[in-house]
């Protein structure tokens, strides 16, 4: 499947509103990717000039009809898309437990690099000694959109996992959902190529951790059966090995280069209007109803301060 991810809100630590990571899941069987983009290409082409920014189309420029028309053009005719959002309101999260988090995380590349140092690998101590320096000048609103990403990462690989793996059932043995799973982020904070470097770095780290501490849901009989899916991705101490996705499969991208980020960043434009200003009422609550409960891809998401 193909997410594209962006954000919503300015993430101000002074703000009371809430600020939004968004991920929208696109099915690629059965020519079911080609079908939603053509529906919203064909929205997009309905936007008048006036309404466009560099002649692209941003959800914070259009007026509400044309966010509805989105959603019921795009969103809510099949082939069903899938979401995953997570919510943060920054007067919920204090400067100061944020910056506890980034001492945390501080110390914990202090201590790999320490580790790299005694084992010799000086490349290594180079490398995070420059994340590390990169990551200590990080100003809030960046943190908490790290933190956001992080969480929205988590939560829609296994909702994504699990829909490839009943398409794969339902589509007459269709792989492509569970071969090709690829992230397509927005690049607003990540512009310079060296810090896109870092932030790769970053996420090759998380991906490796969540690999070790967060099964997913495969099939049982697929491990007994070899399953092809097995052989794509291999496993690390018996789980499932992340790093493919990282490696070939995570991208940031401009959004003029991606309709996947730009149907993120109208999702977004919705949940925002709806939850802080009142308006776009009746798509927003649609909305809703396909976020949360059972469906676990909904969080509201505060920092705890766990280190006293």
């Amino acid at each position: 499947m193909i997410t594209g991810i962006d954000e919503t809100g300015d993430f101000d630590p002074k703000s009371t509103f809430n600020n939004f990571f968004i991920a929208v899941h696109l099915d690629q069987n059965s020519n079911k990717l080609e079908v939603k983009k053509s529906q919203f290409d064909d929205w997009e082409n309905s936007i008048p000039y006036k309404y466009l920014l560099s002649n692209e189309v941003k959800g914070h420029n259009l007026p509400d009809a044309y966010i509805n028309s989105f959603y019921e053009e795009v969103l809510e005719v099949e082939p069903r898309v899938l979401y995953s959002v997570i919510r943060i309101n920054p007067s919920e999260n204090p400067v100061e437990i944020v910056n506890k988090h980034k001492q945390f995380e501080i110390k914990e590349f202090e201590k790999v690099i320490k580790q790299a140092t005694e084992a010799g690998h000086m490349r290594w101590v180079e490398g995070y000694n420059q994340i590390l320096y990169w990551y200590k000048n990080r100003n809030y609103q960046t943190l908490l959109k790290m933190k956001c990403l992080e969480h929205l990462l988590g939560i829609s690989l296994n909702r994504v996992f699990g829909w490839a793996q009943l398409t794969y059932m339902l589509d007459n043995n269709d792989i492509k959902n569970l071969r090709d799973i690829t992230f397509k982020i927005d690049k607003d904070f990540v512009k310079a190529e060296n810090v896109k470097i870092l932030w790769n770095e970053l996420l090759r780290q998380f991906w490796l951790q969540y690999t070790k501490s967060t099964p997913l849901p495969v099939v049982v009989a697929w491990k007994k059966a070899d399953h092809p899916f097995l052989k794509l991705y291999g496993t690390i101490d018996g789980k499932t090995n992340l790093t493919r996705i990282f490696r070939k499969n995570t991208q940031f991208l401009d959004s003029k280069n991606s309709w996947e980020i730009r149907m993120a960043d109208l999702l977004g434009t919705i949940l925002h209007r709806y939850q802080n200003y009142d308006r776009c009422n009746d798509v927003g609550f649609k909305l809703m109803k396909h976020l949360g409960k059972r469906q676990k891809n909904y969080e509201h998401l505060i920092l705890n301060d766990v280190f006293n």
